[in-house]
C-alpha cells in the first residue's frame, strides 16, 4: 500500500485547474463551460492514509460528504452559471482567485498537450 503524499496531492489538484482552464478556452464559443470547483476538506476515505493526527484533524476541520458536494452541484446546475466558464468556484460556491501558478498558460498547455499523448487524443 503506498502512503499519502501531501505534494503529489496537491500538484493533482493543480494541474485539474490548469487543465479546466485550457478545457475553457478550447470549447470557446461552443456553448460548453468548464469550470473547476475547491469543495473544501471532505471527511472522504482518503484520510485514512493519514497519521492519526492527521484523521483527528481532518474529523474537526473536515464537512461532511453532503456538505462537501455542494459547491460541485452548484457549478453543475446553476442556472446563474449557464455562460461562465474558465472560473474557480470555492467550497462556499463563491466565484474565486485560484493559485496564481494555475493561470500559466505555457505550462496549460504542456500539461493538455502530454494529456492529449497518454490518452491518444489528437488536439485541436
Amino acid at each position: 500500500e503506498r502512503k499519502f503524499s501531501r505534494s503529489a496531492y496537491a500538484n493533482s489538484k493543480l494541474m485539474n485547474i490548469m487543465f479546466s482552464y485550457k478545457l475553457a478556452r478550447a470549447l470557446e464559443g461552443s456553448g460548453v463551460t468548464s469550470n473547476t470547483v475547491h469543495p473544501g476538506i471532505v471527511g472522504t476515505r482518503l484520510g485514512r492514509q493519514f497519521p492519526v493526527i492527521g484523521r483527528i484533524i481532518m474529523r474537526i476541520i473536515g464537512t461532511s460528504t453532503k456538505k462537501g458536494c455542494r459547491s460541485t452541484l452548484y457549478a453543475a446546475s446553476d442556472h446563474s452559471l449557464e455562460e461562465v466558464t474558465g472560473k474557480y468556484i470555492d467550497r462556499h460556491s463563491r466565484i474565486k482567485e485560484s493559485a496564481q501558478q494555475s493561470y500559466d498558460k505555457a505550462v496549460q498547455q504542456q500539461l493538455w498537450d502530454v494529456s492529449m499523448q497518454l490518452a491518444n487524443i489528437e488536439t485541436y
